[in-house]
């Protein structure tokens, strides 16, 4: 304890060290080994200097010392540096005037959890808590010892990157860590729409929450396809599953977590088809789909694909239970039919009637004679 090792995409080893203390270290690739001794920064005075549009005034006056902040408080025993007469302009670092934190908990969490910070030495006013220096940690009570604060989700934490906690207060500037403070957010999850679909998939689903930017996978039952990733929801297709009530399963932080948020294939929930007609015309098919689950909808909430094609001029019949569409310039061949339903999912077709057979009709050809060495064009 009492330091930080860090190497950069190079390979260049740099280290922090929090507390005094004698360290040793040893290099296994060059055999090198030595000993870095760290101590208490010491307070001192620093001259002030001023410099406007690059001059240097020539003359300033007397500023007097500035003691308005400094706590009374006995445990700070460090004597205030010795000042120099000679010198107008003079700052003062003062181990008085400087916060020390000592311990933080927890090192991970999720908004709205508070943070505990404990030391010594923190100013009761103006006090502010930062993730990495960037993200507000919202401060919910403060003394001379102890520090909390809650971070809330407008704050757009990034998740899963253990960010250093710093402390400041009014215009005296930062605490000193005397350890490795750090706190990682963790991916929360806050909702799930729909609640229910079909168990042949194809539902969309939106996940909410705060901190989703890391998540790689949704598991809901199956694999559920993310086509969309923010910070505050994922979008995802379901897939198929057999009928059933699954939990919501992510891929972050380089492990899954399962949340209680729960999502339902329901077979009541799925669109059910009994009938598929093929009829051929001049230069179009018409197909003609017949089940349940289509009269609560509008044409707009239905699609029907024949393979990747999509079949137009879609609109209900027969008291909205039969689909009628048409596809232009389909060529002969098997193809399979899908039916989705908007907030249900895809269909359920019977294996039997899921795939349609184009013929096609010959009406002529011509011509109807040619050479016997062949390489006759026939129409």
């Amino acid at each position: 304890g009492g330091f930080m090792s860090e190497v950069s995409y190079d390979g260049v080893f740099s280290h922090c060290f929090y507390t005094p203390g004698v360290f040793y270290y040893r290099s296994i690739e060059t055999s090198m080994v030595g000993v870095i001794y760290v101590t208490e920064l010491p307070s001192f005075v620093s001259e002030f200097g001023i410099t406007v549009n690059g001059f240097t005034p020539s003359s300033v006056p007397s500023i007097p010392l500035n003691l308005t902040g400094v706590p009374i408080d006995i445990s700070c025993q460090t004597p205030l540096p010795v000042i120099a007469d000679d010198i107008d302009l003079q700052f003062i670092f003062w181990s008085c005037k400087t916060g020390v934190i000592q311990h933080t908990t927890p090192i991970q969490g999720y908004f709205y959890e508070v943070i505990h910070i404990t030391g010594s030495n923190f100013m009761d006013t103006q006090l502010h808590i930062q993730l990495d220096d960037v993200y507000p940690c919202g401060v919910t009570s403060d003394t001379d010892t102890t520090a909390s604060c809650m971070l809330r989700e407008d704050t757009q934490v990034p998740p899963c990157t253990p960010l250093p906690i710093t402390l400041s207060y009014g215009i005296d500037g930062y605490a000193l860590l005397t350890e490795k403070s750090t706190y990682t957010l963790q991916p929360t999850i806050i909702g799930v729409l729909p609640l229910a679909g079909s168990t042949e998939g194809c539902q969309e689903v939106t996940v909410s929450g705060y901190g989703l930017l890391d998540v790689s996978s949704v598991v809901i039952g199956s694999e559920c396809e993310i086509i969309y990733r923010g910070y505050n929801e994922i979008v995802c297709i379901t897939g198929e599953t057999v009928e059933g009530n699954y939990s919501i399963v992510v891929h972050t932080c380089s492990e899954s977590k399962t949340y209680l948020y729960r999502y339902e294939y329901s077979v009541s929930q799925t669109p059910q088809v009994s009938q598929v007609t093929v009829t051929e015309g001049d230069t179009y098919v018409v197909i003609e789909i017949s089940g349940d689950s289509f009269s609560t909808s509008q044409p707009d909430d239905i699609t029907v694909h024949i393979e990747d094609i999509l079949c137009v001029e879609l609109q209900l019949v027969n008291g909205g239970n039969t689909i009628e569409c048409r596809v232009y310039s389909l060529e002969v061949g098997e193809y399979v039919v899908s039916v989705y339903v908007r907030e249900l999912g895809c269909a359920y077709i019977p294996a039997n009637i899921r795939t349609i057979s184009i013929e096609g009709d010959i009406m002529g050809f011509t011509p109807t004679q040619g050479s016997i060495e062949g390489c006759t064009r026939i129409t």
